[in-house]
């Protein structure tokens, strides 16, 4: 196996120059991105002899082969990353250089010498900020670690989450804050870094801020939705749909992910994943819909907690319910899913009762201590008390038609469709 050619100084540079002389972008922002996925000794991607081991050195190379003063720099400060990840191995390091090429970049912007046209070169820089804050915290964490050192403030542990998060705010600004003429706006990029800072806050844990940015969206007259790159729509609309499930609106939030999922490109798999993770629950919870086997065949990860946990919602087993959601209560967890999949108990409930109601002849009159054998019998021993408070928050929900009769110890079911039916997702 051959080991491939790596790319020298010189050329380069000199691709540096022709992209920047025709307004290229695409090739810019691929030559200032990092490599991610590679090992961290294969990252610098051409050579550099020992004669560039010297970061002097190294910037006096630069400004003699970079044509335009303005990108000179900031070339510089990449090649920097880049050494710091391959030469030095220190991703800390790196994110303090990522975060002045950040500066750098929107300096160019705000000075009006970068414009729409640049939004790709905006989007690479942010991007692996983004990466490299990431990557500097874990990094961090291992050190404190190592050093046996505990940190009691919070602010210090997300100290490079956080300075990422201002700069991505930044870049935010400088986008939807643009006058020029549409065809060179910087608003175009407005969406794609609303995306990478709501992905911060999420990490935070501070949907809170989200609020500022939507309210911000909504002052600026940004152009139609419509008209953006479908990757982006995509973002905003996963996002929202997020946003608004951690807020526990469940409606608004199954109407965002559900325009995310339509408009999300069908081969990529873990993105739909990513949207239905959190659509998949919120249909559940709000309209009693079960996603089919079939549906979630497609979906590997999703199939091995759905397929087990809905077979128990449609069964009434609350026992193989309780079973699957303690399974994989870490996974749920990192979502932030498990409390609403929880809610989902009392649909399981529903199918127990209904059961019930079934093996009695469909009778609209029940006593209450009909109930309270059947949960016993799904391992949930209650007194009658207790299946009272069950049967009251089921119909006061709509998951049963009917009234209790406390006088008689009797549960009166509508005649009519008692136990309102569920779709298929």
């Amino acid at each position: 196996m051959t080991t491939p050619r790596l790319m020298p100084l010189n050329i380069y540079f000199s691709s540096i120059n022709n992209a920047v002389s025709r307004s290229n972008s695409m090739v810019l922002a691929k030559f200032l991105s990092i490599p991610w996925g590679k090992e961290l000794g294969d990252i610098l991607n051409f050579d550099i002899p020992g004669t560039y081991s010297s970061d002097d050195i190294l910037g006096l190379t630069v400004q003699r082969s970079i044509i335009l003063r303005n990108w000179s720099d900031s070339v510089l400060l990449h090649l920097k990353v880049l050494l710091a990840l391959c030469r030095d191995r220190d991703p800390v390091a790196a994110f303090r250089l990522q975060v002045d090429l950040a500066q750098n970049i929107f300096r160019e912007f705000s000075a009006g010498n970068c414009t729409g046209v640049h939004l790709p070169v905006l989007f690479i820089v942010c991007k692996d900020l983004r990466f490299l804050a990431i990557h500097a915290q874990n990094t961090m964490f291992v050190r404190n670690q190592q050093l046996q050192l505990i940190s009691n403030d919070p602010e210090q542990e997300n100290s490079h989450l956080e300075l990422a998060t201002r700069l991505l705010n930044r870049a935010f600004t400088i986008c939807i804050n643009d006058r020029a003429p549409l065809a060179i706006s910087r608003k175009w990029g407005a969406y794609y870094v609303m995306g990478l800072l709501f992905k911060l806050y999420l990490r935070l844990d501070c949907v809170h801020l989200t609020n500022n940015v939507l309210r911000a969206m909504k002052v600026v007259e940004l152009p139609d939705i419509s008209l953006f790159p479908k990757s982006h729509i995509v973002i905003f609309r996963y996002y929202l749909g997020i946003v608004a499930f951690l807020n526990q609106s469940y409606k608004n939030a199954s109407a965002e992910l559900e325009t995310a999922f339509s408009l999300c490109h069908k081969q990529y798999n873990r993105n739909l994943e990513l949207i239905l993770s959190y659509w998949i629950p919120t249909r559940i919870l709000v309209y009693h819909q079960l996603p089919s086997p079939t549906f979630l065949s497609k979906y590997p990860y999703l199939k091995n907690i759905y397929v087990p946990l809905c077979h128990a919602i449609k069964k009434g087993n609350l026992g193989a319910f309780g079973q699957c959601l303690k399974k994989n209560e870490s996974l749920l967890a990192k979502t932030k899913t498990y409390l609403t999949l929880e809610g989902t108990r009392n649909l399981c409930l529903r199918n127990l009762f209904r059961k019930t109601w079934i093996i009695l002849e469909k009778s609209t009159r029940l006593p209450t201590s009909v109930f309270q054998t059947a949960l016993k019998v799904a391992g949930s021993d209650f007194d009658l008390l207790h299946v009272e408070a069950i049967l009251a928050n089921m119909i006061s929900k709509g998951y049963m038609r009917g009234y209790l009769s406390r006088d008689r110890m009797t549960v009166v079911l509508s005649a009519k469709d008692p136990f309102p039916k569920r779709t298929p997702l």
